[in-house]
């Protein structure tokens, strides 16, 4: 608080802040604000309300507190699950609704304003300036002081199994499928490699391989490979698989991921994010760029090109596409993804 308090009338809060309140002010933000009222006297907003309201209720009533915490009894936690449900049902209900569009539509308009931008931008500068790095280290110490004094104990087993997981499951059924599709590809990939359609793509992707420009932009990667900016990048890289390799964790039926793990594998894809973005302002963007233009333009790029939609029309190009299109109806099938963290669903309004 004191950190907060002491930064509140700062340039990078105070950038915020205003312009925080101009989009506030815009008429499509006022149009959200108008959507809501309409939705919180409908049908559909009283019902889901009222949900809210039990919700509440249901803690109020079964949550206890203690001379050092709280408690829930186990008849508390079954009711206070019927009511999250409950409300579960009613969010699914709504994203089926005629107020989802009407929401989407609202927050696509308001997101795309000029205010939107400018606050966009204000809140990156707040992010890279001393204030917010003040602010950042006090947020963490009050994480690790959570962490290390908030003991939660007599968790109920079938929580134990199920705390915000990113589940990737495969029943033994699915794995064969599966398995089966893929035996079926490389079958027909040695089946087609000899035909003429696949040989001439072949020959039409090694002379693109041989020529000056390919050549340069081979020896571009090395240099890029050998500066400080390209060794940045392969060590955020590495720190980001190895992140992956430390929290995804296997099971019986497939692998996933525990909640405090998600934090540290988006911090790690954020920082690849940021080396990527600084490269595009950096001198190499414009060298790739030009590398890339000039081997797209030589005659032998052309060529792999129809050579390519020579074998995509070819029946060798239909036997493999079907194939590949099998193999992706048996992923569908029965590869499961379940417990997806709430930040990584579609950050919609109401829902």
């Amino acid at each position: 608080m004191k950190v907060a308090e002491a930064i509140e009338h700062t340039k990078p809060v105070q950038r915020v802040a205003h312009f925080a309140e101009d989009w506030g002010n815009t008429k499509e933000v006022q149009a959200l604000k108008k959507l809501d009222q309409e939705f919180l006297k409908s049908a559909e907003g009283k019902e889901l309300m009222e949900e809210w309201k039990e919700f509440g209720e249901a803690l109020k009533k079964h949550v206890q507190e203690t001379p050092n915490g709280i408690h829930i009894d186990d008849e508390g936690i079954h009711a206070i699950e019927d009511e999250l449900e409950d409300l579960d049902e009613e969010y699914k209900e709504l994203g089926k609704s005629k107020w989802a569009p009407k929401y989407d539509r609202a927050w696509k308009a308001a997101l795309e304003t000029d205010e939107a931008e400018d606050l966009g931008r204000s809140i990156d500068a707040f992010g890279k300036s001393a204030e917010w790095h003040k602010l950042e280290k006090e947020l963490k110490e009050l994480d690790a002081a959570l962490q290390k004094h908030v003991e939660v104990s007599d968790v109920p087993e079938h929580w134990k199994h199920n705390t915000d997981l990113l589940k990737i499951e495969v029943d033994e059924t699915g794995a064969h499928a599966i398995e089966k599709e893929l035996d079926d590809i490389e079958a027909t990939m040695k089946k087609i490699e000899h035909s003429e359609p696949v040989q001439r793509l072949g020959h039409s992707i090694e002379k693109l391989a041989d020529t000056p420009e390919a050549h340069h932009l081979e020896k571009l990667d090395k240099e890029f490979a050998a500066s400080p900016e390209g060794k940045e990048l392969e060590e955020e890289i590495h720190e980001f698989f190895q992140t992956l390799e430390k929290h995804v964790k296997e099971t019986d039926t497939g692998i996933h991921i525990d909640n405090a793990a998600f934090e540290d594998i988006e911090d790690e894809a954020d920082d690849i994010k940021e080396e990527f973005e600084k490269l595009e302002k950096s001198h190499w963007a414009p060298k790739y760029d030009k590398a890339f233009h000039d081997l797209e333009n030589t005659a032998e790029a052309t060529h792999v090109e129809r050579s390519f939609d020579h074998f995509k029309h070819s029946k060798e190009g239909q036997m493999l596409g079907k194939e590949l299109h099998d193999l992706d109806a048996a992923l569908d099938k029965h590869v499961k993804v379940s417990d997806i963290p709430e930040e990584w669903k579609e950050d919609m309004f109401l829902f």
